[in-house]
């Protein structure tokens, strides 16, 4: 009688095991990771910096303004994007040998990676860092006796930025952020207009940008 129970149930756990391995043959795979395409808006303000200049001394550059649009893909907790960015600011001179207070503008547009981390599924926070090219443009109203009423003066530099912030999501398409950027200085050009020829130039500061976005996922 042992035996003959002993036999039963292994009979009864072979057909067990035969009937999971043949449900795990034929039950419907896992959906594999997908790749989301996304669009993402963004403004923030550029704070003020002074910087000094040899040959024009103190710079300062006030407040201003960033803003950028970008297309990427969403995988796993990885975001990878090409982003188009403008950054502008007024360059004031305490000592006052720019009367014409250039502005700076900085078209650009970068490569960026992204890691996102989910606090919670409302929440998640975000490292980032992006590398590219801009043109740093300043435009200066020149005296009319020099015989022009506009300097312009443009120079194609390397960019770099690295980012941090947290996002927080409406809804699987929906979410918005608050963020910093950091871009690390590159060398700008302008018309001396004290002399109406010789062209200064120097570092930028250091930008730092809190910024507010806005982000739709297919």
């Amino acid at each position: 009688m042992f035996v003959f129970r002993t036999m039963k149930k292994s009979k009864l756990l072979i057909g067990l095991l035969t009937l999971a391995t043949f449900s795990g043959l034929f039950a419907e795979p896992q959906a594999p990771e997908t790749v989301r395409p996304y669009f993402c808006l963004k403004g923030g303000c550029l704070f003020a910096q002074t910087v000094f200049w040899a040959g024009a001394g103190k710079q300062k550059f006030d407040m201003g303004g960033s803003y950028s649009l970008s297309s990427g893909i969403q995988w796993k907790q990885w975001r990878f994007e090409v982003e188009g960015t403008h950054k502008h600011a007024k360059i004031e001179d305490p000592e006052g040998d720019q009367p014409t207070h250039p502005k700076m503008s900085v078209p650009g547009a970068m490569v960026n990676v992204f890691y996102d981390y989910a606090i919670n599924p409302d929440w998640s926070c975000y490292l980032g860092v992006g590398a590219g090219f801009a043109v740093a443009l300043t435009v200066a109203n020149v005296p009319a006796q020099q015989g022009q009423n506009v300097s312009r003066r443009g120079k194609i530099v390397f960019a770099a930025q690295a980012m941090t912030g947290i996002e927080y999501h409406v809804n699987k398409n929906w979410s918005f952020s608050l963020g910093y950027k950091l871009i690390p200085p590159s060398r700008i050009e302008f018309l001396n207009t004290t002399s109406g020829s010789n062209v200064l130039g120097g570092k930028s500061p250091m930008m730092h940008i809190v910024e507010a976005g806005v982000r739709y996922t297919f």
